[in-house]
C-alpha cells in the first residue's frame, strides 16, 4: 500500500512514569508496517518524572510529543492527543504503553474498519504478555475461623522465579476468595484458595518457580501442573514452596472486544481463557477496550472525546456505549494480535482501582441502562460492600486479627461519590482519591 492510497492513522501512546516500557512501546509503534507519510505517532506524557520525554526526543524524533503539566488520568491524557486531531485523519489508534506489537498489527484493524462505514472501532485480539501454565492447588478445605464461614486451604501472597518477584504477573483463574489487603502498604495483597484452586503462572522453560504460601493451621497441599506434582505441608508462617518442573506454556486472552452481561457489568470477552483459536472469527461486539483499539475518525467526530470526570477505568466503555446510541458498530479483527502487560501501571495501587472501577461502573450504567438495572446494580454493590466489611473487618476482629478497612472504605466512598456525581455535585471533600 502506498502513502497516496493508505488511510492516515494517528497512534496515541499515553505515559505516566512508564519508563523503559513506554520507550519500548514507542519503538514498536514507529516500526509499524504502514506508509510513513500516512502514520503519525504521538506520545502524551501525563506529568511523568521518568525522563521518557527526553529519551523519546533524543531517540525517536519522528514521534510527536504532547506534555501535560499534571496527571490527567487515562481519559484526560488521551484527550490531549484527540483534541488536536488533524481533520484529514482517517483513523486513531489508542495504545497502552504496556502493549507490545509486531509490525503487521495495524493492517488487519484498518481492513476490518474499511469493510463497513458503520464500524466505529476495530478490536485486536489482546493476549497477556506472558505465556502461562496452569497450577492447581489441592488440599483439604477447613473453615478459616468460627467468625469466618469461608472454607480455605492456603493463602497465596507472592510468586517468584529464580528469586525475582513475579507476583503481578500471576493470574488467579478460579477457586479463590478474592484479593485482601493488610494495613501495611508495603505488603502485597493475598488470596485464600479453596479446596481446588487454579492459578496461571508465567511459564519459562527453566527457572526455580515458587509460591509464597501460608495456612491458618498446618495443611498438606498438592501443587500440580499438567506434567507432575509436588506435595508440601504448609505451615502457619509464610514460606516459599517450589512448583513442579515447568512447561513451555500457552497463550492467555486478555480481551477480544468487550461484552455486556445481563446484570449490567461489562467484561473483557475471553478474559483468562486459554487461546485455542476460539475467538479467531471476526465478530460484532458490544464495546471496545482502550488497551488497544483502532477508532474511525468520523466516529470520534460523532461521539466526542473521553469523559475526563471518570479519570481512569470505564471511560472506554462510556465512549463505546455512547457510540452505540448513535448507531455505531464495533468488530473484532483477531488476526491483529497484540500483547498486554495487564495492570502493569496500576497493580501496585490495586485498592484504589476498586474505587474507580465501582464508582465509574455505576456512573456509566446510570447514563445508558434502564433505571431498574441501575437500582439493582447499586443494591448489589451495597450488599457486596457489606460482605467485604464482614470478611475484612468483623471476622478478622472476632478471630483476634487486625481489621482491614481498605476495600470497605474505598467501596463506600465509591458509592457515595457515585450518588453525588450522579446528582451533579462534586464538593471538594467528595473528590476521588488521587493516584500517587
Amino acid at each position: 500500500m502506498t502513502a497516496a492510497s493508505a488511510p492516515t492513522v494517528r497512534i496515541i501512546v499515553l505515559n505516566y512514569n512508564g519508563g523503559a516500557m513506554t520507550t519500548s512501546c514507542l519503538h514498536a509503534m514507529v516500526q509499524t508496517d504502514w506508509p510513513a507519510d500516512a502514520l503519525n505517532v504521538v506520545l502524551v506524557d501525563n506529568a511523568s518524572s521518568d525522563g521518557v520525554v527526553e529519551t523519546v526526543r533524543r531517540e525517536l524524533p519522528q514521534v510527536e510529543v504532547i506534555r501535560s503539566d499534571e496527571n490527567l488520568g487515562f481519559a484526560g491524557g488521551m484527550n490531549l492527543g484527540l483534541r488536536d486531531l488533524p481533520p484529514d485523519t482517517d483513523y486513531v489508534a489508542l495504545v497502552n504503553n504496556d502493549v507490545t506489537v509486531d509490525p503487521g498489527w495495524l493492517s488487519p484493524l484498518v481492513a476490518a474498519s474499511e469493510s463497513d462505514a458503520d464500524i466505529g472501532a476495530a478490536c485486536p485480539k489482546i493476549l497477556l504478555a506472558d505465556r502461562y501454565e496452569e497450577i492447581q492447588i489441592v488440599g483439604p478445605a477447613r473453615r478459616l475461623a468460627w467468625s469466618d464461614g469461608r472454607r480455605v486451604t492456603v493463602q497465596v501472597s507472592g510468586a517468584r522465579i529464580d528469586g525475582s518477584d513475579v507476583g503481578r504477573r500471576v493470574r488467579f483463574a478460579q477457586g479463590f476468595w478474592g484479593p485482601e489487603f493488610t494495613r501495611d502498604a508495603t505488603q502485597p495483597p493475598f488470596e485464600w484458595a479453596t479446596a481446588d484452586a487454579r492459578l496461571l503462572f508465567p511459564a519459562p522453560v527453566a527457572g526455580v518457580r515458587e509460591l509464597r504460601l501460608t495456612a491458618a493451621r498446618p495443611t498438606r497441599v498438592v501443587l500440580r501442573n499438567a506434567r507432575s506434582q509436588t506435595e508440601f505441608l504448609v505451615g502457619t508462617a509464610p514460606g516459599w514452596y517450589e512448583l513442579p518442573p515447568g512447561e513451555a506454556g500457552f497463550d492467555v486472552i486478555n480481551n477480544v472486544g468487550s461484552e455486556l452481561r445481563p446484570d449490567g457489568y461489562v467484561q473483557d470477552r475471553g478474559y483468562l481463557d486459554r487461546d485455542c483459536g476460539q475467538y479467531d472469527r471476526p465478530e460484532t461486539v458490544f464495546a471496545w477496550c482502550g488497551a488497544t483499539v483502532l477508532l474511525r475518525g468520523s466516529y470520534l467526530r460523532s461521539v466526542g472525546t473521553l469523559d475526563e470526570r471518570l479519570f481512569t477505568y470505564y471511560e472506554d466503555i462510556d465512549m463505546a456505549w455512547r457510540g452505540k446510541t448513535k448507531g455505531w458498530n464495533y468488530v473484532t479483527a483477531p488476526n491483529s494480535i497484540v500483547r498486554h502487560i495487564h495492570m502493569a501501571t496500576s497493580a501496585a495501587r490495586l485498592p484504589v482501582t476498586t474505587y474507580y472501577n465501582e464508582r465509574n461502573r455505576l456512573l456509566v450504567l446510570s447514563r445508558y441502562a434502564p433505571r431498574s438495572t441501575v437500582a439493582s446494580a447499586f443494591l448489589r454493590a451495597l450488599a457486596a460492600t457489606g460482605s467485604y466489611a464482614k470478611r475484612d473487618v468483623i471476622a478478622r476482629a472476632l478471630r483476634g486479627a487486625r481489621p482491614s478497612w481498605t476495600v470497605t472504605a474505598l467501596r463506600l466512598r465509591a458509592l457515595r461519590d457515585f450518588l453525588f456525581m450522579r446528582a451533579g455535585l462534586a464538593p471538594r471533600s467528595m473528590r476521588a482519591p488521587k493516584r500517587h
